[in-house]
């Protein structure tokens, strides 16, 4: 099963939350969008899974994320996932 863990979550403006993506087709481009609630977007990217369907990283915005509640959105050929952050 398609896989993806944010931590920590809740995040603070000090510490922003890691993704960690698992089970997805090896060497996939992923590509994800972390959206506000009004569906502005704050920070995208992509990355490539390894060998085994792997992938992490960091989410590095350029400027600081106010707190709330954000949408984080990562997608695979068809595949799409969704989950909620929180920045304290």
């Amino acid at each position: 099963k398609l896989d993806v863990m944010v931590y920590p979550n809740p995040a603070s403006k000090f510490e922003y939350p890691k993704i960690q993506i698992q089970n997805f087709v090896s060497h996939s481009v992923i590509q994800f969008v972390l959206y506000d609630v009004l569906g502005k977007v704050c920070y995208n990217g992509t990355l490539e899974t390894d060998a085994s369907g792997f992938a992490n990283c960091a989410i590095e915005p350029q400027e600081e994320l106010p707190t709330g509640i954000y949408v984080l959105t990562v997608t695979s050929g068809k595949d799409i996932l969704k989950k909620t952050i929180v920045i304290e």
